[in-house]
């Protein structure tokens, strides 16, 4: 059986190279109806950061498609949708980290807000994304 290096097999080694003065704080407000639960825990800190940084390299990707040769569509049309969907493995990687910390799957709304805080909301979202699709 040949055994390859994947991504996935080398994304813990990759969340532990990211070190804590390299984390990217959420920074968004706490809307009111908004309930605090606790602090992320700083071994998912990293996770966040990983994403955060995932999403900015997709979004540049993006720009580099869209101002490219048209010989060149192709090979950076594949980086942006293999960028954009390794952001969003590890946004839904991180919200079931947050919900299984925190025990919120009963909640219909759960975030991460400004100083690492875990939020909750018992509002029903207005608009309802597939339950592996959040947005921090």
């Amino acid at each position: 059986m040949e055994i390859t290096m994947t991504w996935f097999s080398n994304l813990k080694m990759e969340l532990g190279m990211i070190k804590p003065d390299e984390f990217i704080d959420p920074g968004q407000e706490i809307e009111p109806g908004w309930t605090i639960v606790g602090d992320l825990p700083d071994g998912m800190k990293g996770l966040w950061t990983a994403y955060k940084n995932y999403a900015r390299a997709a979004a540049e990707a993006q720009v580099e498609f869209n101002f490219c040769r048209l010989d060149e569509k192709v090979e950076k049309q594949g980086k942006f949708y293999e960028l954009e969907r390794k952001s969003a493995c590890l946004n839904i990687l991180l919200f079931i980290a947050i919900e299984d910390h925190f025990q919120l799957w009963d909640k219909p709304q759960t975030g991460l807000r400004k100083a690492w805080k875990v939020v909750y909301s018992d509002k029903q979202p207005e608009q309802q994304f597939p339950p592996f699709f959040r947005i921090g």
